[in-house]
């Protein structure tokens, strides 16, 4: 045999391994013609639909092969359209949480098109719980497919009192520390214009009620969102402030030990590094997009204060000396009263000692 039979015969296994064997073909869920109806969260009771688009390409499907739909919701309808060509050509029709599409009704010598639809209602068993509207489970000549729905959050209407009492909580908890800050006199009116609006979004979840379930989540989850866009806000408000403190208290420090005032300064230097070490870490976790500690980001800021205080008291002190000796005044004229006493309790002594001499002589 010759090399030119030899390529000519490799040449031909080629294309028919190309004609026969093919690209593994599998569905192709269009995820764009997902419609879901309604999106979102859900309450008990909530009739709700969805439909998408498959693509089943020509070789998919043996005789062995077959669709298994599935769903959440009571009482499920599906509605199976054939679409080939372009042309609705037939429907299948089925009811229940599971049903079986067999590759009867979907095996085509060609490329089709699936619309699959379901619609049904929410069970009161699903409450407090994720749920997928539509599943899709394609068992194909290369293996198994799969594709879902997104999930969807039933809310549970029991739940509310409790989950408007822990939102009540929050937001008083936040509020009492905003007005620690406005205390300190920092500004803080981006927090509190944003903690206003999570109170009013926390007063119509609160009429709302479990007469209108939906509306008293939807409301609760906004309520939530600005809750935590304010405490987001108050946590950059704590960083600044704490920022600007430190800075003011390095700026005495120098001034500090360009008087001479050494071991003040060292001292003062010895606690700022620390708050400033923690300001650092605490900035890493905000600029990551987390919110910082709470108790740890407002002890730095009331930390950062009350150095601060003692910096300016050590630098009012070097700027008048007489105002550091006044502040230890009262134990300086003790001392000199005792002495003073000493004094005169020895000059009466060596007086008494004297005339006692005189009298002998």
């Amino acid at each position: 045999m010759n090399v030119k039979k030899v390529i000519t015969i490799a040449l031909a296994v080629f294309v028919l391994c190309a004609v026969f064997c093919g690209a593994v073909s599998a569905m192709n869920v269009q995820t764009g013609s997902l419609v879901v109806n309604p999106s979102g969260s859900l309450t008990t009771g909530d009739t709700i639909s969805a439909t998408v688009n498959v693509e089943i390409p020509e070789g998919t499907y043996n005789d062995s092969s077959y669709l298994n739909l599935s769903s959440d919701l009571d009482a499920a309808d599906w509605s199976v359209v054939v679409r080939r060509g372009g042309v609705d050509s037939t429907t299948i029709s089925n009811t229940g949480k599971s049903v079986t599409i067999t590759s009867f009704d979907i095996k085509y010598p060609e490329s089709i098109i699936l619309r699959i639809s379901v619609n049904g209602i929410v069970s009161s068993g699903s409450a407090g719980q994720n749920i997928t509207v539509m599943k899709i489970d394609s068992y194909e000549r290369s293996g198994l497919s799969t594709w879902s729905s997104p999930s969807q959050y039933v809310y549970n209407s029991a739940n509310l009192p409790g989950e408007l009492a822990v939102l009540e909580s929050d937001i008083n908890a936040l509020q009492a520390r905003i007005n620690t800050y406005t205390g300190y006199g920092w500004d803080v009116s981006e927090a509190q214009a944003l903690l206003d609006n999570a109170k009013t979004q926390y007063r119509d979840a609160q009429s709302a009620g479990t007469d209108d379930v939906k509306t008293a989540y939807s409301r609760i989850e906004a309520s939530r969102t600005s809750l935590k866009n304010a405490t987001m806000k108050l946590a950059l408000a704590s960083l600044s402030l704490s920022l600007s403190y430190t800075g003011y208290i390095d700026d005495v420090i120098d001034l500090l030990y360009a008087k001479g005032w050494n071991s003040e300064a060292m001292l003062l230097d010895t606690k700022n590094s620390n708050l400033k070490n923690i300001y650092n870490q605490q900035l890493t976790i905000y600029n990551a997009g987390n919110l910082p500690d709470a108790v740890t980001i407002d002890t730095l800021a009331a930390d950062s204060i009350s150095l601060y205080n003692d910096a300016q008291v050590y630098k009012d002190s070097s700027d008048h000396p007489f105002a550091g000796i006044m502040t230890y005044l009262p134990f300086i004229l003790i001392g000199i009263g005792a002495i003073a006493i000493i004094v005169v309790v020895i000059v009466v002594i060596v007086k008494k000692r004297k005339n006692s001499w005189d009298e002998l002589g």
